[in-house]
């Protein structure tokens, strides 16, 4: 069973090295062909911190200022284990919750290009997408589905063929701004359509850190 998840995850990585760039952090040869492709030069201070922690398979709870590359930090570690550890048949294995439609877009749009070399493939699901063409690609099973919670309930409710059973590695984005969707939540735990015991290895919480702080 999964271990319980820790808020010190970061804790004995509180001290990464400051030299540390993307060749060091042990990841794919085609991540680093998108990273050179979307003009990344050296890693900020909370991908420092995180991916190689991420490589590993282990928590996270990570806090950064908005535009200081929170998205990259979780999604690389996502994607070089997807690259990794491949799947023979198609199976969505990672879920990301954001909670608004603008941050699943924005999330969305910087996985896609990370794995822009890769045969991994993204879904988004979120309010303002036509529900059509969104059901069409969860029955695809996309490696990875990027989701509010109320739409991914919907589809959930409404679309037979979509489940969440195969999913390895939960990311709550912007998770403190869940505090406000907490019945959500609730409503996939107890449709047992979300069971926490069932993941294998890695959840990751991010959340901004206060304008004060900024």
């Amino acid at each position: 069973m999964k271990s319980q998840w820790r808020a010190s995850q970061l804790e004995d990585n509180d001290k990464y090295d400051e030299n540390l760039s993307f060749q060091d952090m042990n990841l794919s040869h085609l991540l680093l062909k998108a990273i050179t492709a979307m003009g990344f030069k050296d890693p900020t201070p909370i991908q420092k911190a995180c991916i190689p922690v991420g490589v590993l398979g282990k928590d996270i709870c990570a806090c950064a200022a908005t535009g200081t590359g929170k998205t990259a930090a979780f999604a690389l570690p996502v994607l070089e284990r997807l690259i990794y550890k491949p799947h023979q048949a198609p199976v969505t294995r990672v879920l990301v919750l954001v909670p608004t439609r603008e941050l699943g877009i924005q999330v969305h749009s910087v996985t896609k290009q990370l794995a822009q070399f890769c045969s991994i493939t993204t879904c988004l699901a979120v309010g303002g997408v036509d529900v059509k063409s969104q059901e069409a690609a969860l029955r695809a099973a996309p490696d990875i589905l990027i989701a509010t919670p109320g739409r991914l309930i919907d589809h959930l409710h409404n679309c037979p063929s979509f489940h969440l059973s195969s999913i390895e590695v939960l990311i709550l984005d912007e998770a403190d701004r869940f505090l406000l969707q907490l019945s959500l939540l609730t409503k996939l735990r107890c449709w047992n359509k979300l069971s926490v015991s069932g993941w294998s290895e890695s959840e990751v919480h991010s959340c901004p850190l206060p304008r004060s702080q900024q």
